[in-house]
């Protein structure tokens, strides 16, 4: 089965900043990157304002450059429940509804607890859900690459590789796994050929690149 491009708006809002971008998919590749602060003293409705201002204007400026954003990833520091309802107000007091609507103007959106997702992920592909572990899996890949965290972003497509070989999606499979030495080789050459051969000796990253392809 081939895959399609499939370009989401991603967005994480944290409690010191929100970060916004749009992801293509299935490569990966974050594009109109924004950052702005939460400044959550100041309430949930002017946070939510400001990201719904924020994805309005990301939106606009998508399509000026010929893209359509076909989804919307809202990750949270929040609580979130399996239907995806927010359940905590420790930094956003928000209700899942209000989101939804704001953001239904825009693309069909889904929210997910930020710390969550990769998991969540990993879980549902032991119990063989392939298609729900794509979906968290790649959400959480979403999320690390708009706060740039690589080291938890190649995991993450790790197992989205192999939620793609589960649905017999060879493309798929093939692009998520080069992507995620893509960025290993970038941490290498970050850190230095010392730091990076003790990372790699750990049990749980040999067995994540294993699944890799011979370089």
């Amino acid at each position: 089965m081939s895959t399609s491009t499939f370009t989401a708006l991603g967005i994480d809002v944290g409690g010191t900043k929100i970060a916004a971008g749009l992801v293509t998919f299935p490569d990966g590749h974050v594009s109109l990157r924004r950052e702005i602060p939460t400044r959550p003293e100041r309430g949930g409705d002017k946070v939510l304002d400001d990201v719904l201002q924020l994805a309005t204007e990301l939106t606009t400026e998508a399509g000026q450059r010929n893209f359509q954003v076909n989804g919307i990833g809202l990750g949270v520091c929040e609580l979130v429940s399996n239907a995806g309802e927010i359940v905590s107000a420790n930094c956003l007091s928000w209700r899942s509804a209000d989101v939804r609507e704001g953001l239904a103007i825009l693309a069909p959106s889904v929210i997910e607890a930020d710390v969550r997702a990769a998991a969540l992920a990993e879980a549902l592909l032991e119990n063989r859900d392939a298609k729900n572990s794509l979906t968290y899996s790649m959400k959480a890949a979403e999320s690390f690459s708009l706060r740039q965290r690589p080291e938890s972003q190649w995991r993450a497509l790790i197992t989205a590789g192999r939620a793609s070989a589960l649905t017999s999606d060879a493309q798929g499979q093939a692009e998520r796994y080069q992507r995620a030495q893509q960025i290993l080789s970038t941490l290498k050459s970050r850190w230095g050929a010392d730091a990076f051969k003790t990372y790699s000796a750990r049990k749980d990253i040999q067995r994540r690149q294993s699944y890799l392809p011979p370089s």
